[in-house]
C-alpha cells in the first residue's frame, strides 16, 4: 500500500491525473476530486484512458454494484476520490495500475 500525491492539470478539454494509491483489494484510487471533476465535466460526454491498458471508461457508477461481476468500474469513493476498481477482482493487477501511473480524462 503506497501512496502518493499530485495536483491534476487540465485544458479545454482534458483533465491529466495520476493514480495516488491502490488499496489490498487492487482498486485505484486518482488524484481527481468529484468537485475538480464536475468543474471540468460541463456535462460533456468523456473518456478515461489508463496507461498500459487498452481498456476505457465512459461513464462514471455510483458504486462496484453498478456494474457486473468482472467489470470496470469508475466512481467517486466515500472521500470524493475518483476510484477505478474492478467489480469483485484486482483491477490493479489487471489493468496493470500502479501508483504514479497517468490517467488521462477526455471531454468531447
Amino acid at each position: 500500500m503506497t501512496s502518493y500525491f499530485a495536483v491534476p492539470t487540465t485544458d479545454a478539454n482534458t483533465i491529466r491525473g495520476s493514480i495516488i494509491y491502490v488499496d489490498s483489494f487492487g482498486n485505484a484510487i486518482m488524484n481527481v476530486t468529484k468537485d475538480f471533476f464536475e468543474k471540468e465535466h460541463k456535462n460533456r460526454p468523456f473518456s478515461i484512458y489508463m496507461r498500459k491498458s487498452n481498456y476505457t471508461i465512459s461513464k462514471i457508477s455510483k458504486s462496484y454494484e453498478d456494474t457486473e461481476n468482472g467489470e470496470i468500474v469508475a466512481f467517486f469513493n466515500t472521500n470524493g476520490y475518483l476510484e477505478i476498481a474492478l467489480n469483485r477482482g484486482n483491477a490493479s493487477g489487471l489493468l496493470g495500475l500502479k501508483v504514479m501511473d497517468a490517467i488521462r480524462i477526455e471531454f468531447q
